[in-house]
């Protein structure tokens, strides 16, 4: 699958930055069974680690990271 994100590079290292997934199950607190799973998305610098937090979509994650600048 090729997507077309471009993600700058990582404020803190200049390292490249990757897209990376996650399933989390999701529970049904009433009947305290599994309904489905959910994939949420993120952007991780592999060099130095920072990341972002999860998100619902690739586009919002990459968007958090491109236009998120780190205070110092």
């Amino acid at each position: 699958m090729k997507l077309n994100v471009e993600l700058k590079p990582c404020p803190i290292c200049g390292g490249k930055a990757e897209i990376k997934s996650k399933k989390t199950k999701i529970y049904s607190v009433i009947s305290n069974r599994l309904n489905g799973t959910n994939q949420d998305f993120y952007v991780l610098c592999p060099k130095c680690h920072i990341k972002t937090k999860k998100f619902s979509t690739i586009s919002i994650a990459a968007a958090e990271w491109n236009y998120t600048r780190i205070k110092k």
